[in-house]
């Protein structure tokens, strides 16, 4: 054999073994991934259906009086805010000074009324598929407002709690 032919011989028998040992390899891979499949990563995923319904959200409400006559002042400003225990919901003014009010829980104060407080309850609104009543005219106190003892000066929603629709 000549030399040439000699590194020809070499070349082809060179790949014939790299591609011999890469089927080898690719068969070992095969059954390698049939036997090890990988590892599953969850996604979270939600379908939500929007569906339209009529209801009424129902929450325990106090309402707040008065403890004296006089002008009433809303040092947390004039729309609903969520109050923490103890802190100050309203400052009535009176010829003998100025009596503090403060909020017995955590919760929501109102500085106004709907006309409805203690007329709603779970039993009267479940009238199985008739139409719900309609909610009050809501109206919010203004500032310097002159009450009277024992008239409201808001509602408070104390929380936690259960809440119904």
């Amino acid at each position: 054999m000549t030399v040439k032919i000699r590194i020809l011989f070499r070349i082809f028998l060179s790949i014939v073994i790299i591609v011999v040992f890469l089927g080898l390899y690719l068969l070992w891979l095969g059954n390698f991934r049939e036997i090890h499949p990988e590892i599953t990563r969850v996604q979270p995923y939600c379908f939500c259906t929007e569906i339209p319904l009529d209801g009424v959200l129902m929450w325990d409400e106090d309402m707040i009086f008065s403890p004296v006559s006089g002008q009433v002042f809303y040092p947390g400003g004039l729309q609903p805010s969520r109050v923490a225990k103890g802190e100050l919901l309203a400052v009535v003014a009176s010829g003998g000074g100025k009596q503090r009010i403060y909020a017995p829980s955590p919760g929501y104060f109102v500085p106004g009324l709907d006309g409805r407080e203690g007329l709603w309850d779970y039993a009267s609104l479940w009238l199985g598929s008739s139409a719900l009543p309609g909610e009050g005219d809501f109206s919010f106190f203004s500032e310097g407002m002159q009450v009277n003892r024992k008239a409201p000066i808001g509602k408070f929603i104390p929380l936690p709690q259960d809440l119904r629709l």
